[in-house]
């Protein structure tokens, strides 16, 4: 039987896009009657080795600091020892100081190899020159899922590598039928997700100055919960209600279920791809969000499904969601395209298919 490794930054049920990734390939992994090992960084709550089936969890205790991807994996033993039984390694976002254990794998081991690119780091043009061309080498000789055509491009114009483009998901299975609403107001407009500094949540609260009229709903929790509660309280936002704390799965989509549109006003490229779109999406939702040079837009493209305006840009957010608001054809025509688009390209089963493909592919089965 052929055995694949898996090689996260995270442990697999952590939340988070590239998570999901994870924990859907292990379960497609398993349901195509492979092994599958995932080697993952540990903490304090994590056991070392965990057997189930056949999914072997393989955690190591490091450094707090680099708590999320086990410090220079090529020189640990556990991760020679499984790497050498494996068949195919996946490496799932490597962070640079792990680099060392893919050139290991391709040109030591000579395994094939795929590498899931999920985002670009933020960095200076210069240091961006650099990681970009160290990257291609280290990458070379590798299959490179993208997880969106402008990521691809992005690799491609540096170096012509082996890149597929492989979009996330969400799971099919959701049932968001009956779910108990949360106390909000009749019409609300809604963010949710991580409180953060690059989610540009201060444009989202300049906006809701210039939009008294538009119920607004902020659900998360994160960083930036203490600034939000004291500009809510400094603008007089009565048309904002702020669910600050962690949600369940229920009371995200009852809050998604109930919206009329979807608020993503993003600031930065560390927002790779947006999974909570794909989520209002499933449900017919229309979204406004921002341009950045990632796969939100790729996600929820402009006149699609969803208005895209200048990021940092609070008039042009607060106009946006005034279009929506009082435009009930417009917000429904996008909705529409968002469960056809949602079909079309983000669907568990696609997900599965283009994985199951390339694996037939890499393993020559």
């Amino acid at each position: 039987m052929k055995k694949i490794l898996i090689h996260s930054n995270y442990h697999p049920n952590n939340a988070g896009g590239i998570e999901s990734v994870v924990s859907k390939l292990i379960n497609l992994i398993i349901l195509l009657d492979y092994d599958v090992t995932c080697f993952f960084g540990g903490n304090k709550n994590n056991v070392d080795t965990q057997f189930q089936n056949k999914l072997t969890l393989v955690s190591r205790k490091i450094l707090k600091k680099f708590s999320g991807a086990p410090l220079l994996s090529f020189g640990n033993f556990f991760f020679i020892k499984y790497a050498k039984a494996s068949n195919l390694i996946i490496f799932q976002e490597p962070f640079p100081f792990l680099w060392p254990s893919v050139i290991f794998a391709i040109r030591v081991l000579r395994i094939p190899v795929i590498v899931v690119v999920h985002a670009t780091p933020s960095a200076s043009p210069l240091v961006m020159r650099i990681y970009t061309k160290l990257r291609s080498i280290v990458f070379n000789g590798a299959v490179i899922v993208t997880t969106s055509p402008k990521l691809k491009d992005q690799i491609d114009a540096v170096c012509p590598m082996n890149t597929r483009v492989i979009p996330l998901c969400i799971s099919d299975s959701i049932n968001f039928d009956g779910l108990e609403t949360i106390k909000a107001p009749s019409r609300y407009c809604l963010y949710f997700g991580r409180l953060a500094s690059y989610k540009g949540l201060e444009y989202l609260l300049e906006a809701a100055q210039l939009v008294p009229h538009i119920n607004i709903v902020i659900a998360g929790d994160g960083p930036l919960s203490s600034f939000i509660s004291t500009k809510i309280v400094h603008y007089q936002l009565s048309n904002i209600l702020f669910l600050n704390r962690t949600m369940t799965e229920e009371e995200k989509y009852a809050l998604i279920k109930g919206s009329d549109f979807l608020l993503f006003p993003s600031t930065s490229e560390n927002e790779a791809f947006g999974i909570v779109q794909l989520e209002a999406m499933r449900m017919g939702k229309a979204i406004i969000n921002t341009w950045l040079e990632s796969g939100v837009n790729f996600v929820a493209p402009h006149g699609v499904n969803a208005l895209t305006v200048d990021r940092c840009d609070s008039a042009q957010l607060s106009s946006a969601m005034h279009e929506l608001w009082g435009n009930r054809l417009l917000t429904n025509q996008l909705g529409l395209n968002s469960k056809i688009r949602y079909s079309e390209l983000f669907s568990e089963i696609r997900f599965e298919n283009n994985w199951r493909a390339l694996f037939k592919e890499v393993l020559n089965d």
